[in-house]
């Protein structure tokens, strides 16, 4: 009895025990919805932990949702602090007690942004950098370190997926980027440097990077198959009351020299940016639009083709390696940018201008080798070449919302350029056993003038019933360009018919081109979410070319003599129509256009031997289809085929003699080219680790595709004719997946890309086809802590091509880097920036398998109660900088080096100022920016 009253005691015990635990680990739950207090946004993807009283580690936490809802399951019964931390924000904490109620409901809890503390957010628990929603990836600029001095290239750099190329080309997940947005409004038009390289990355709060649609396809919801890949930027909310700017002067060993400044206003309905920068560095901030048509022109004649033209691109068959800037480059640029809204945002008004000048000087060697399918044989030449150009250019753009049921859209825009060149070319051409084939020089030299103009108009009209609309949309272009040149040439051939040619000639070119272009559109309502589109497309184009060449009267001491020969009076007129029929349906879950559509055109070309009059009719489908698996999950698959008309350089039967030893011929019985693409893209994200993961694939098959047909003489001149071939296709892969590392402050990411080609090229006349496959692996670790930010990274390239001629077929070639870079916070407003790239190569030819490494560092101190920053920067420490660049292609390997930027030191001194309106959580009165005083938290200090 005894024992027995023991056990039951103790029986009792371990329940009592038992309930009291029970009743302290029920499902309690704590609730709450974060707003942001200025803009009453949710605030999405901020960690939400509780930490028990008297303890330093977080037991539970949860993720705020796209409506900035939390939930944390699983809590004890207990005293807590609750803490709200997002980057960008502060942290918010509070002290919660969980007893007797189940759930407890805390209701939205204001979240005010970080403006003016200079300590470094940290977030315990988890970042987020990069969010994958349906047509958009955002990144969170504050995940990303940047320094005072950093522009907005520098934090695109940093985005995984986004790609800068040598000569400011922006690429994301391999789609080209042509425009760059400011909270939805046009930044500069179509020039996407003039962002990159002149707004400063500290004023950014989100990149997003957005798969955009007309903005007719946006009003009626079915694809007209002008989608674009766009860049929007959102501007820290803290910027958005009040002027802010910056100014920038450095000077360097070498004579190297920098001055750039920003000033801006942004406010929640209007925007205005003055931008200014000049330097020698080989940083310019502008796309060379003057000196792309100069070079045009040059093209046109077959000039231009020398070592300071460019790495000359990727080819079928072959891959292009560059690294290194092409000589050396003075440029100057100023141009102010606005935007406003008026009437209660039913008008929006924006516009800019903008001048730019650049002088570039290029010196330097090339060599080719060229494969025949029985033998080879050595180009080689060195040449000087200067190419000077001025640009100004002027844009508008008015969005009228007339009433709830019409809209209208106007985006007019004019250019004017001036440039000149001035080019010298020594050259010789050797066989495999060194004889000599011929030598010679060339010296060149023109004045260019170009004008052009272009817009867009767009009239949108519902029609009452919903889905029911009517819209237009009319686009125009015309462009003039005018180039007044003198070629002088010396050409001794050797060999069994030696001969001498010589050339003094002074030549006037023009070239003038326009068209207009409509398509019309029509929906109407089906019923149960199906839609029906009527279409037709208008386009008429008319480009034509002039040319009269005269040679040198030694008795008048004149260029007086025509010459028949290369002068030329050419015209081509093109006209396409296009009509179609789609079906859109529309889903919660999905949606998808199904089209069919007739694309008859007609070319007619005079002035050569004979006038050609030709019509064509393509018949294609079209389909687009959308799934979202869920919010942060979808699919996307787009298939078009267009028609694409020979350019007129293309067409020209007159050949040309400004470079004598590549002669290109027009043909003009060129058919158009029409080409089918498919693609197919998924993209997802986890929002409980912030994985994200983008993967698209894609196809094109190009009819009647446009190759040169190549061959060349006794005399090792080459000629170069463009036609029309069939069995070109092509297929791509990417995939880029990124994630954080558990809870860790690292962070991982990838890149991955394969592309195969078939493509139909000629080897000195003989047809040939050429398959080639490449492979690109790019790899990434970074550590993002509250002082450092470090990271190394790794890319591997591999490419490989066959070819039908087994005489040119060449082994696999590897590209290969790798980098790291680091940025430090220093004790008293000091930082430390550092990068470091090698560069090496397996599998070219003798002495340019050779391994390059450029290391580049500076240091940088706050003054002026942080409102300013001087710094020291130098550049290529081991001054091992190189440009140059090797291109395989299907018949010839040419490997070319420039002079370019090498090692200087330069000092440099940056002011920031600005008022502000209302910062989160003051008194309401304006602030007197202090340089990093504001967003040191969100993204370092500007």
């Amino acid at each position: 009895m005894k024992y027995t009253k023991q056990i039951f005691l103790s029986l009792f015990l371990i329940f009592l025990i038992n309930g009291i635990t029970a009743a302290q680990t029920r499902d309690y739950r704590v609730r709450g919805t974060l707003i942001d207090s200025v803009r009453n946004e949710a605030v999405e993807f901020a960690t939400a932990s509780v930490t028990p009283k008297g303890t330093t580690t977080p037991t539970k936490y949860a993720l705020s949702d796209s409506k900035g809802k939390f939930e944390i399951i699983g809590v004890t019964a207990g005293d807590y602090t609750l803490k709200i931390e997002y980057m960008g924000y502060n942290t918010v904490e509070k002290e919660i007690s969980v007893s007797a109620q189940r759930v407890i409901e805390l209701g939205n809890i204001g979240m005010i942004e970080r403006l003016n503390m200079l300590e470094s957010v940290t977030v315990s628990a988890l970042g987020n950098p990069i969010i994958v929603k349906k047509d958009t990836i955002e990144y969170n600029a504050s995940s990303f370190k940047t320094t005072d001095n950093d522009m907005l290239e520098e934090l695109l750099k940093k985005l995984p997926g986004i790609e800068i190329s040598a000569d400011g080309k922006i690429t994301a997940n391999g789609k080209e980027i042509n425009k760059i947005m400011v909270d939805g409004k046009p930044f500069f038009l179509n020039d996407p440097q003039l962002a990159t390289k002149n707004l400063p990355a500290n004023i950014i709060e989100k990149v997003r990077v957005v798969e955009r649609q007309s903005d007719q396809a946006r009003f009626t919801g079915i694809d007209d198959g002008n989608e674009e890949t766009v860049i929007d930027l959102s501007i820290r909310p803290g910027m958005m009351n009040g002027w802010f700017g910056n100014t920038t002067a450095g000077y360097g060993t070498e004579d190297r020299f920098q001055a750039a400044g920003m000033v801006g206003n942004f406010t929640q309905k209007s925007q205005i940016s003055i931008i200014g920068n000049g330097n020698n560095t080989n940083n310019r901030a502008f796309s060379d639009l003057a000196g792309d048509m100069m070079r045009t022109m040059r093209g046109s004649m077959g000039g231009g083709r020398t070592t300071g033209g460019g790495g000359g691109g990727v080819r079928i068959g072959g891959t292009t390696l560059s690294f290194g800037g092409s000589g050396i480059s003075t440029s100057w640029m100023g141009g102010v940018n606005a935007n406003t809204e008026l009437k209660g945002g039913k008008l929006k008004i924006g516009g800019n201008y903008f001048y730019g000048s650049n002088d570039n000087i290029a010196e330097g060697t090339r060599v080719r080798q060229n494969f025949l399918p029985d033998s080879s044989f050595f180009n080689r030449d060195t040449s000087r070449t200067q190419n000077v150009s001025e640009n100004h250019r002027v844009a508008l753009e008015l969005e009228w919302t007339i009433s709830d049921k019409t809209s209208i859209i106007f985006r007019p825009n004019v250019s004017i350029g001036t440039g000149r060149f001035e080019e010298r070319r020594d050259f010789s051409t050797d066989g495999l056993n060194r004889t000599k084939i011929n030598d010679g020089f060339s010296l060149s030299s023109g004045d260019n003038t170009s004008q052009s103009t272009g817009g867009e108009f767009l009239f949108r009209q519902r029609l009452g019933k919903p889905g029911r609309t009517f819209s237009v949309n009319m686009n125009y272009n015309y462009s003039n360009n005018d180039l007044d040149g003198r070629n002088i040439s010396e050409t001794n051939i050797y060999g069994n018919r030696p001969s001498v040619t010589q050339i003094n000639q002074r030549f006037d070119l023009n070239n003038n081109s326009y068209s207009l272009s409509a398509r019309a559109s029509y929906t109407e309502p089906l019923g149960k979410n199906y839609f029906m589109e009527l279409a037709y497309r208008y386009r008429y184009s008319s480009s034509s070319s002039e040319k009269e060449a005269f040679n040198y009267n030694e008795i008048t001491n004149r260029w007086d003599i025509y010459d028949s020969t290369y002068s030329n009076s050419f015209n081509n007129i093109f006209i396409s129509q296009q009509a179609e029929i789609n079906i859109r349906k529309n889903e919660d879950k999905y949606s998808y256009v199904i089209g069919f559509n007739v694309q008859p055109s007609s070319t007619e070309s005079t002035g050569g031997v004979n006038n050609i009059s030709r019509d064509v009719v393509n018949y294609s489908p079209s389909a687009q289809f959308d799934y979202r698996f869920s919010d942060a999950s979808n699919m996307r698959v787009r298939y078009r085929g267009n028609t694409r008309q020979p350019s007129i350089n293309q067409l020209q039967p007159v050949p040309d003699n400004s470079n004598p030893l590549y002669i290109p011929l027009g043909n003009p019985d060129l058919m158009p080219e029409f080409e089918h693409s498919m693609w197919v893209e998924f993209r997802d994200t986890k929002r409980e680790t912030f994985r994200s993961l983008n993967v698209s694939l894609g196809g094109n098959y190009t009819m009647d595709k446009i190759v040169n047909k190549t061959w060349y003489d006794d005399g090792g001149v080459q000629y170069s004719e463009p036609v029309n071939e069939s069995g070109v296709y092509s297929m791509y892969a990417n995939m880029m997946y990124s994630t954080p590392i558990k809870k860790s402050k690292f962070y991982a990411s990838s890149n991955t890309r394969t592309s195969f080609n078939n493509g139909i090229n000629y080897s000195n006349g003989l047809r040939n086809r050429t398959q080639s496959l490449s492979l690109t692996e790019f790899v990434r670790l970074s550590y993002r802590g509250d002082k450092i930010e470090t990271g190394i990274g790794g890319r591997a390239s591999y490419s490989y091509a066959w070819y039908t001629i087994e005489q040119t077929t060449k082994p696999g070639t590897w590209t290969n880097s790798v980098n790291m870079y680091a940025n430090w916070t220093l004790p008293k407003g000091f930082n430390l920036v550092t990068d470091f790239d090698y560069k090496y190569y397996i599998g070219f030819g003798e002495g340019y398998n050779e391994p390059s490494a450029v290391w580049n560092a500076e240091i940088s101190k706050l003054m002026i109660k942080n409102a300013a920053t001087l710094r020291l920067k130098v550049y290529d420490i081991l001054n091992q900088s190189k440009n140059m660049w090797r291109t395989t292609t299907d018949n010839y390997i040419e490997d070319v080096q420039n002079n370019t930027l090498q090692q200087y030191f330069m000092l440099s001194f940056t002011f920031r100022f600005g008022k502000f309106g209302s910062g989160r959580g003051d008194s309401g009165r304006p602030q007197q920016f202090r340089g990093s005083g504001f967003g040191r938290s969100h993204m370092g200090a500007f």
